[in-house]
C-alpha cells in the first residue's frame, strides 16, 4: 500500500511535465525559426522582393491599436482617426511600389534641437520605406555631418529640419518681407546654399500656414507626416534624372505643396 501511494504521490508530477512538454519544444522551435528567418526576410525587404508587403502590415500596424493611432496624432501634429491614416498611406504605398529602388537606401539628415523625443513616429515611417535616418540637433553639427558624409559618399538625399531652434542662428525667410521672427531653418537653408550645396531641404514644423509661402532655398513646408513623405518621394523620384531643384520657376521659387513640380 505505502508503494502504492509512493506511486500516486510522484505520478502527477510526471504528468505535468509530459503535458508542457510539447509546448516547451514548439517555443524552442519558434524561437529557433524566428532567428534562422528573421535575416533572409530582411534582405528580402530590402531587395524589395516583399517590399510591398512589409510597407503594407506597417501600414496596418499604425491603424491598430488605438494606441498608434494617438502617437501619430500627437507627433505628426494633425489629427487623423485609425481610417483616415489608412486612406492616408494607400497612395503612398502605392506610389512606394512604382518607384522603390529610388527611395530604398536614401540618405536623409533631419535636424533638430529636441531629437530624439521629437519626430519618433515620423522617422518610423521613413524607415519603413528603407530610408536611413542622420540625426543632428544644431546647423552646425548638421553641416559637419553635410562635409563630413560628402566626403565618404555622394551626400545626403535631402535635408529635413524643423523651423526654429533656440540656440542656433536665426535668418529672415522670405527676401523682402519682413516677419517678426526670424527663423533658424531659414539660416540652415541659406548656409547650404552659400556653400555650392543643392541638397533639397524640407521644413517640418509644428503650425504649417500654406498662405506664407515657401521661403527661398526651401524645397517645401509642411506639418503632416503624409505630406512629408510625398515630398520625400517627390525628391527622389527626381534625382536620377536631373537634380530636385531644377523645378524652380523663373522666380527661383520651388514649389511648396506635393507633386507641384511638372
Amino acid at each position: 500500500m505505502a508503494e502504492q501511494s509512493e506511486g500516486k504521490g510522484h505520478s502527477p508530477a510526471w504528468i505535468e511535465l509530459l503535458k508542457a512538454l510539447p509546448g516547451l519544444l514548439w517555443v524552442l522551435f519558434a524561437a529557433f525559426a524566428f532567428c534562422s528567418l528573421l535575416e533572409p526576410a530582411l534582405d528580402l525587404i530590402r531587395k524589395h522582393e516583399i517590399g510591398k508587403i512589409a510597407v503594407a502590415s506597417f501600414v496596418v500596424e499604425l491603424t491598430q491599436p488605438k494606441n498608434n493611432a494617438i502617437m501619430a496624432v500627437r507627433d505628426s501634429k494633425v489629427f487623423f482617426t485609425n481610417n483616415q491614416i489608412a486612406t492616408l498611406f494607400e497612395p503612398i504605398n502605392r506610389r512606394f511600389n512604382i518607384i522603390a529602388e529610388q527611395v530604398i537606401g536614401a540618405n536623409i539628415l533631419w535636424i533638430d534641437d529636441k531629437h530624439p523625443v521629437q519626430n519618433k513616429f515620423e522617422r518610423r515611417v521613413l524607415g519603413a520605406y528603407g530610408i536611413k535616418i542622420d540625426m543632428a540637433k544644431s546647423t552646425r553639427e548638421g553641416l559637419d555631418l553635410i562635409d563630413d558624409f560628402a566626403k565618404a559618399d555622394s551626400g545626403y538625399d535631402i535635408v529635413i529640419e524643423n523651423m526654429d531652434r533656440q540656440n542656433d542662428e536665426k535668418a529672415q525667410c522670405y527676401a523682402g518681407v519682413e516677419t517678426k521672427f526670424p527663423y533658424a531653418g531659414c539660416d540652415f537653408a541659406k548656409q547650404l546654399a552659400d556653400r555650392g550645396k543643392n541638397t533639397p531641404v524640407l521644413i517640418y514644423r509644428g503650425e504649417y500656414k500654406p498662405g506664407h509661402g515657401t521661403p527661398g532655398f526651401v524645397f517645401g513646408v509642411t506639418n503632416r507626416v503624409d505630406h512629408l513623405v510625398h515630398f520625400v518621394f517627390d525628391i527622389l523620384e527626381r534625382k536620377p534624372a536631373t537634380d530636385a531643384h531644377s523645378c524652380q520657376d523663373a522666380t527661383g521659387a520651388t514649389p511648396h505643396s506635393a507633386h507641384a513640380c511638372p
